[in-house]
């Protein structure tokens, strides 16, 4: 499940494209759309290859993946008529990041990838799918430590941030009574 914001994200771009009627005008706004997410992230392609990989915002590419790949942007094939070759492979592979095949391994080999290794230890993760990891291994060894009578309520929760700068992303406080 996406959080609320990433929903709101991806509905805005969803938007963004069905709202013009004119075809060159869909096919500008779905080329802005590619073109923003070759800045935000080098994918393993040779496409998404060069100076903009440095940004590594997974989770805002997925963002714009699922908006892409979804059954009303994927049915304007006319749009999809005006994007060249290149551009069309890009949105092929930006579209199947998102493909849970494979543990999500389309995902997880372009968080592999970097093009600057100064920048190596450094990315905005797709956090859906790491938190997904977390609840499975921490369900797993409630399982295995039967003998300590673990509950889940021990075990960190997700808040979201709130406020003005109230973003995508949740911070791991523990519950009250927990330690």
């Amino acid at each position: 499940m996406q959080p609320p914001q990433n929903n709101q994200i991806i509905q805005w771009i969803k938007q963004s494209l069905l709202h013009w009627d004119a075809l060159q005008q869909r096919a500008g706004v779905l080329k802005f759309y590619i073109s923003t997410a070759q800045n935000l992230c080098s994918l393993c392609s040779p496409f998404f290859l060069g100076m903009f990989g440095k940004l590594r915002n997974y989770h805002s590419l997925i963002a714009i993946a699922i908006a892409l790949g979804s059954t009303p942007v994927m049915s304007l094939e006319l749009t999809r008529e005006f994007l060249s070759d290149k551009q069309m492979a890009q949105y092929e592979e930006l579209v199947q990041l998102t493909d849970p095949e494979g543990n999500h391994y389309r995902y997880r080999r372009a968080l592999k990838e970097v093009i600057d290794p100064a920048y190596a230890d450094f990315c905005i993760p797709w956090i859906a799918v790491h938190l997904k990891e977390l609840h499975l291994v921490l369900h797993a060894n409630k399982r295995a430590d039967n003998s300590k009578k673990q509950t889940t309520h021990q075990f960190p929760t997700v808040h979201p941030l709130h406020g003005q700068a109230q973003g995508s992303f949740g911070i791991l406080t523990p519950r009250s009574g927990a330690f």
